[in-house]
């Protein structure tokens, strides 16, 4: 589990329609929002993601940046892009379970 001041651990995934996106070297005025979720087969992160991507526009307007990171592969991260027509949210894809873990 992560706790406020604790340096977070290293992020880098490909993403559908934006390159590659490295937390690191994330430019976004304060701060990016990253969300995790399990990945195509699960309804309610479908919901979930719907609603998120319903948002991006106010984050973008405050300065802050979002991404939806799963497990997935890149078809099954496009399967789901198409699931909830995704518009102007990034999706990152090929997360490690390992790397997914050090995020708790």
């Amino acid at each position: 589990m992560l706790i406020p001041r604790q340096k977070t651990p290293a992020l880098k995934v490909p993403t559908l329609d934006q390159g590659h996106f490295d937390l690191l070297t994330e430019k976004s005025l304060r701060g990016t929002l990253v969300c995790f979720y399990r990945g195509l087969h699960c309804p309610l992160c479908a919901t979930y993601l719907k609603e998120f991507q319903s948002l991006v526009g106010e984050f973008a307007e405050r300065g802050v940046g979002t991404i939806a990171i799963s497990s997935d592969g890149e078809e099954r991260t496009q399967q789901m892009a198409e699931k909830i027509s995704a518009d102007g949210l990034r999706l990152g894809y090929n997360l490690p379970l390992s790397v997914a873990r050090d995020w708790g």
